[in-house]
């Protein structure tokens, strides 16, 4: 990223765009837990070379990224028009496919079925968290195959189906790029080269069935490359909060919410459209003014914060939800909603070793708004409980009570105020008072 940047603006700027990217947190989280990364520094790697003019060590380089993730040979159609010789060019694709089928033959000959089966699943996987998924009515992760993904038996297994025309729209994809590709571009600008790299990556990300939140990683240093300012920081983020929101916080906080993943989806397709017309400007014709590019941005930003914030609520209450319905004070939490008064009383009460502490903690949060919650306690250290007690009765009008069955603040209330309900729920007792 730095050696682009530099080629491209100088060392000032090089250097701002390497420190942009070093603090994004995505790429690094990418790195931790997935090999996309690895692909990524091929296909940077092979961009630079072709800057610079080392075509067919940029054709070696792609080739061996190309064995790592496909993506990684998108560099190529720049290269190849940057090529001022059919001769130079035919040179090009021999050596980038002599290096794959040297770096590949190894693996054909240990395993040629697995080998084989790494390729041919691409085209048996359905669509996950794209545009194309929310057409088929998918709302799921992405799905390599059976539970042994080193059995080529089970390699695309458990797909499901597809209603699309994928004949059609690769068609279209296709034919679109290949009318972009042979638009007379003045290929030797290195800022064009690399702005139309981009565009074919942000291209490819939308024609894809599926995307996973590791492929950010492939978007963003284009990202910062082409908008080495505060645009370039707003995308960045934006696409960022929008792939933590998509995971983990959809797929682990709350993977039932199909709107969520629906919002997602629609935000994100909208950021890369917007970023392809950009890079496409910036490759084809004349970059967007600045003024306009600056518009688009800030209306990129309002838009997300929007829908941000009119799901915050909607989110919060399907957590609430969620969360309640696997509690194991659910029913005591309902009874209290129930049968008290808002704004009473509730005292969870009990012991150390009957887990009052715990019991506490696990349904504050689901009592807390509407009711005023206290604990006391009967352990010996803690002070005597009876005059804790009388303080947190006192100003209530109702007094509700959830604690072990055998809790002596049953005998408490019971001899100073009038009994208004009880419910035993397994060795747990909840009881109101009119106090």
């Amino acid at each position: 990223v730095y050696l682009i940047g530099r080629r491209l603006y100088g060392q000032e700027i090089g250097t701002r765009i390497a420190w942009i990217y070093a603090l994004l947190f995505v790429p690094l989280l990418v790195m931790l837990g997935r090999f996309d990364v690895l692909g990524l520094t091929f296909l940077l790697l092979a961009l630079y070379l072709t800057l610079v003019r080392r075509p067919l060590a940029s054709g070696a380089v792609a080739g061996f990224g190309f064995l790592v993730k496909l993506w990684s040979v998108i560099v190529l159609p720049v290269a190849f028009w940057r090529e001022p010789t059919r001769r130079s060019r035919a040179l090009l694709i021999a050596v980038t496919v002599l290096t794959i089928v040297v770096v590949a033959l190894p693996f054909v000959l240990l395993n040629p079925e697995l080998f084989a089966s790494s390729w041919t699943i691409n085209l048996k996987r359905g669509s996950w968290e794209t545009i194309w998924a929310l057409v088929d009515g998918y709302t799921g992760y992405g799905k390599p195959g059976g539970a042994n993904r080193f059995d080529p038996a089970q390699a695309g297994a458990g797909q499901h189906p597809s209603s699309l025309p994928w004949l059609l729209i690769s068609a279209g994809f296709g034919l679109l790029y290949l009318w972009l590709w042979t638009r007379p571009i003045d290929w030797h600008d290195d800022r064009r080269a690399v702005a139309f790299t981009g565009l074919t990556m942000t291209l490819v990300i939308l024609y894809l069935k599926g995307y996973s939140p590791q492929y950010l990683a492939w978007l963003l240093p284009f990202v910062i490359l082409l908008l080495p300012g505060l645009r370039g920081i707003a995308y960045a983020l934006l696409l960022s909060v929008v792939n933590i929101v998509e995971s983990p916080i959809y797929f682990t906080v709350l993977p039932d919410q199909a709107w969520l993943l629906t919002g997602i989806v629609l935000a994100r397709t909208g950021l890369l459209i917007l970023l392809a017309v950009e890079y496409g400007r910036m490759a084809l014709s004349e970059p967007i003014p600045a003024r306009w590019s600056r518009r688009l941005c800030l209306g990129a930003v309002a838009v997300v914060a929007i829908m941000g914030l009119a799901a915050v609520p909607f989110a919060y209450d399907a957590y609430y939800q969620n969360r309640l319905a696997i509690s194991p004070h659910r029913a005591a939490v309902e009874v209290l909603k129930n049968g008290a008064v808002p704004g009473a009383r509730v005292i969870v009460g009990g012991d150390e070793a009957s887990g009052a502490p715990r019991v506490f903690d696990d349904t504050y949060a689901f009592l807390q708004k509407q009711f005023d919650v206290t604990s006391v306690q009967t352990d010996w250290w803690y002070p005597d409980w009876e005059p804790r007690m009388a303080r947190a009765v006192r100003g209530y009008d109702q007094t509700w009570l959830y604690a072990p069955v055998d809790s002596p603040l049953y005998g408490w209330l019971d001899e100073r105020y009038t009994l208004i309900a009880t419910h035993e729920l397994h060795g747990w007792q909840v009881s109101g008072w009119d106090t």
